[in-house]
């Protein structure tokens, strides 16, 4: 085998129209549901952050929709995810401020919004690859 040829285990297969679809639903469900839990929990999230997921979420949910019928939406989500992923790192930032006054509150919401950062970050970096291999 030559050292020159490509791996093919290396190599990522694109993501199908379907398989966009039901990611950016999930990150819509995610990126609305999870700062409504939290502030429901009485975790340390601002209404600001909650309503802001609430419009990307159902963003979200439209692009996920537009795709399924076909419609190029990557250019739209990407925005969309990329604005969500700040709001949150943001939200992420401020509660570890107050994490050491608020305990266990306050670091769970750090967790949840961090959490909600990476994958609003990796599903942006998905539809990316996305657009790069269908020349989108």
């Amino acid at each position: 085998m030559s050292d020159a040829a490509p791996s093919q285990a290396g190599r990522r297969r694109p993501l199908s129209r379907v398989e966009v679809t039901l990611e950016l639903a999930l990150c819509g469900v995610l990126i609305a549901g999870l700062p409504m839990l939290s502030l429901h929990l009485g975790l340390d999230v601002r209404r600001p952050t909650v309503i802001l997921g609430l419009i990307g979420g159902g963003l979200c949910l439209l692009w996920s929709g537009l795709s399924r019928r076909g419609w190029c939406v990557l250019w739209g989500a990407v925005p969309t995810l990329a604005a969500a992923a700040l709001i949150f790192l943001a939200q992420a930032f401020e509660s570890w401020h107050a994490a050491p006054a608020l305990e266990a509150k306050g670091r769970m919401a750090v967790a949840v919004m961090v959490v909600l950062s990476v994958f609003c970050a990796g599903t942006v970096i998905n539809l990316v690859r996305v657009a790069r291999d269908h020349g989108e």
